[in-house]
């Protein structure tokens, strides 16, 4: 099938550039800030594009970042001179500076309320995905406020995603959206690799915690547990919850660690020709795509893109989408073989 060549615009400096010879733009469900490469041939005077300079990237209209130049690499011999600009978008700064805070301790806040007090950068933070309280938090001295929010939320099931704006949606796979059409072998499928996995799973998952508050035994030591029964070893695993901690807390702790490696253990990587799905959606992260490809890589269900790799270069566009089943981000399971799916009984 073929693609129309997307039309790649960077604005900076009230300037408008369009003259790349590779591009490659990457972005996803568990990386706060999406990031680019783009090299061009420059004529003197050509490209500006000095280190923190302020970029917005769109393809044939539609934002896709919003952020900084990190790199300006020039490089080439007596006959040719090439540039090659690469960086990250806005919400960097949240992820690469140390928080400041009046006290470092948060009470009965929310993990994205904890995010937008120490937001002193702009960037944004909202919420797609219901988050739970936490009685009590505590800064640690000189992390970064990307750090202590993502700690926060592992207890939770979420995630931080970096969104097209330069701002950080916390999301999960609970809210993912489905994409138009779908990833069929002999069809849009231009290359595939699988991989099955059991590195992290384990039989049994046991969260342990401590209430700040209250007392007894079940306030100091709750826990939770359960067990994935598909795991045929006995392979224990001990998990240290790094919030106040109750036993229902720790029970939904215990639960999404068994999905969570579950869903990991289930992955695909697609490259398909063009930028866009059936509908003229640029490919997404935290959106599903049906997968059917029952003899190439024997798997026939619906899967959660975790990461998408936009290129284009002499060859065309293409996209490279990294695939998991859903349950790895809190979502429903993708079917496997005790499900809808025509998957092969190995992927289940």
């Amino acid at each position: 099938m073929t693609r129309n060549i997307e039309k790649v615009e960077v604005l900076a400096g009230g300037m408008s550039y369009t003259e790349w010879e590779q591009i490659e733009i990457a972005y996803a469900i568990n990386e706060a800030a999406r990031s680019f490469t783009l090299q061009g041939t420059e004529r003197p005077g050509q490209f500006r594009f000095p280190p923190g300079t302020p970029i917005t990237i769109l393809a044939n209209g539609s934002l896709i970042l919003t952020g900084y130049v990190n790199q300006y690499r020039p490089q080439g011999d007596a006959r040719s001179h090439t540039v090659t600009i690469s960086g990250r978008s806005k919400s960097q700064d949240f992820i690469d500076n140390s928080a400041v805070h009046d006290t470092g301790n948060f009470e009965n806040k929310k993990p994205d309320q904890i995010a937008q007090e120490l937001d002193k950068f702009g960037v944004g933070v909202m919420a797609e995905v219901d988050l739970q309280q936490i009685p009590y938090w505590q800064l640690y001295q000189g992390e970064s406020p990307w750090r202590t929010v993502d700690r926060a939320l592992r207890a939770q099931g979420a995630t931080q995603m970096g969104a097209a704006d330069g701002s950080i949606k916390i999301t999960n796979a609970s809210v993912a959206k489905p994409h138009a059409g779908a990833l069929i072998e002999g069809y849009n499928i231009k290359q595939f690799c699988g991989e099955l996995t059991d590195d992290n799973r384990h039989s049994e998952y046991t969260v342990k915690g401590q209430q700040r508050t209250e007392h007894g035994t079940a306030a100091i030591q709750p826990y939770g547990k359960i067990i994935d029964g598909s795991v045929g070893r006995y392979r224990p695993k001990i998990v240290v919850n790094e919030s106040d901690t109750d036993k229902p807390r720790a029970q939904k702790r215990a639960e999404h660690e068994s999905n969570r490696s579950a869903g990991l253990s289930v992955k695909a990587t697609v490259t398909t020709q063009g930028w866009r799905d059936d509908g003229g959606k640029i490919w997404e992260a935290n959106y599903t795509i049906f997968v059917q490809s029952p003899i190439l890589l024997k798997l026939v269900q619906l899967m959660l893109i975790e990461r998408v790799c936009l290129r284009q270069s002499s060859e065309g566009s293409l996209a490279t989408l990294q695939l998991v089943d859903p349950k790895a981000y809190n979502g429903q399971g993708g079917g496997g073989s005790g499900g809808s799916s025509g998957s092969d009984a190995a992927w289940g």
